[in-house]
């Protein structure tokens, strides 16, 4: 901040899978050309896809995938329909509901064959919007949506998810705009999510689900799949203890000196050298508000709604739920300014920004110093000298426990660079760090947001 200045298994889970698929090259669609509105297939639909034939994988790993799909249903469901893009057209007769796509083509990732095995190599594809109509739903039973996807060739694919019902009342925005994960050149395996429907898309027993490509070379799916079941479905899993720290790095607005764009995609970086952690980016702080954010372990908070309107009631107690119901939460540098009208987020960041403060010494270097609290975060890391703005604008009363300080110039003053609480069953990390990408450049600011990460999502913090 500068004030002298005008930023697996649900998405629920975002869990990497270790399955994959073969080679050819996807259709490459002009950068400069502006993209027509998408145009929804009609329902009528009865396009011919060309499919992958034979499938570039054995069918013991579809039997395998099958039953991991089934063992991982979220309580209260069964595995109602699964469609393998590019190698089906529609699901097997065997389930009882029938999911089709409508439109687009297939292809394959080249070399991912030798990346991974099973269905995430194979895909379909559309220039603007891909579609599925799924038919023979229970409009008494809950429904829980499931896709892969995966930026293989790195082509620049930012998506957009929509589910359409019978009418447009009955539509719901499920994803929105999401940056795929890229395995090219930054080997970020493919993610899954999970997505709770709301009752009235699938009141008719058809829904559509739209996949619109919002930037890159077109919009793609690896697999789509529906669970349905009796009663409310939930994404929470009893018992079940995932090795993977899956977490949502919210983006997306900011301060104008605070360039999101730029700084986002480096502090993911950082966090994938953790390989347990699993990163999905969204870039729309309006996404706290969906139901499926609490598929994730960690949510990192990279944003703040700069002369823009936070978001509203919902997003504000399901992001409260989240964390106090055990889940994480970690927050970065201007993330302490988001929310300004809501009282109870400086008790749960533990500390938030007060505009009648001092903000900040001016942008430079100064040391950080590891306090002697003894904690997982900081166990084996000095001191280590930053290039940032040392921030002198938090604010709070909460019990916290600093992990870090910096002596400020123009206070006098030392200040939290770091520190953590508990709110509920939840772990809270927060350090005011990362102005830039210089700043997040910085390997011990890197380790410092990994092991701090780590730890909201309940794993042990381990050195890279």
């Amino acid at each position: 901040m500068n004030t002298s200045q005008n930023a697996l298994f649900p998405l629920s889970l975002a869990l990497a899978l270790g399955l994959g698929g073969a080679a050819a090259s996807l259709q490459a669609r002009p950068a400069e050309a502006s993209p027509a509105p998408p145009q929804p297939a009609p329902r009528s639909s009865r396009a011919t896809v060309r499919l992958i034939t034979p499938a570039p994988y054995r069918r013991a790993t579809m039997e395998a995938r099958l039953q991991q799909l089934r063992t991982n249903a979220p309580p209260g469901t069964r595995l109602a329909a699964y469609l393998d893009c590019g190698v089906e057209a529609q699901s097997a007769r065997a389930f009882p509901v029938r999911l089709r796509q409508l439109n687009g083509a297939t292809r394959q990732f080249p070399g991912s064959a030798e990346v991974d095995f099973g269905p995430l190599g194979t895909v379909a594809w559309d220039a603007e919007q891909l579609s599925f109509e799924a038919s023979g739903l229970d409009p008494k039973q809950s429904c829980v949506l499931g896709f892969s996807w995966w930026d293989f060739d790195d082509g620049g694919r930012v998506q957009t998810v929509r589910v359409e019902g019978a009418t447009p009342a009955d539509s719901q925005t499920l994803v929105p705009r999401t940056r795929l994960p890229v395995y090219a050149g930054r080997q970020q395996r493919a993610v899954e999510m999970e997505l709770p429907l709301a009752p009235q898309t699938h009141a008719s027993g058809k829904l559509r689900l739209l996949f619109q490509r919002d930037e890159g070379t077109n919009a793609v799916a690896s697999e789509v799949w529906l669970w349905q079941g009796k009663g409310r479905a939930s994404l929470q899993r009893p018992g079940v203890k995932e090795p993977q720290g899956r977490v949502l790095l919210v983006t997306g607005i900011d301060y104008p000196g605070h360039v999101w764009q730029q700084t986002a995609p480096v502090l993911a970086a950082q966090l994938r050298q953790d390989r347990r952690l699993q990163v999905s980016v969204v870039e729309d702080p309006g996404f706290l508000g969906n139901p499926a954010l609490h598929g994730f372990d960690v949510v990192l908070m990279h944003w703040m709604n700069w002369e823009k309107p936070a978001p509203g009631p919902e997003a504000r107690e399901n992001l409260r739920a989240f964390v106090a119901g055990g889940k994480g939460m970690a927050l970065a540098h201007f993330a302490c300014g988001a929310f300004q009208d809501w009282p109870e987020f400086r008790n749960l960041a533990g500390r938030s920004y007060d505009p009648k403060l001092p903000p900040h010494d001016a942008r430079g270097p100064f040391q950080v110093s590891i306090t002697s609290l003894p904690h997982p975060i900081t166990q084996g890391l000095h001191d280590f000298e930053a290039d940032d703005e040392l921030y002198t604008c938090l604010a709070g009363d909460r019990p916290i426990e600093v992990l870090a300080t910096a002596h400020s110039k123009v206070t006098g003053q030392d200040h939290p660079m770091a520190f953590v609480f508990n709110y509920g069953k939840g772990r809270v990390f927060h350090s005011p760090l990362g102005h830039d990408v210089k700043a997040f450049s910085i390997p011990m600011v890197g380790e410092l947001f990994r092991r701090g990460t780590a730890w909201a999502a309940g794993l042990p913090p381990v050195s890279q």
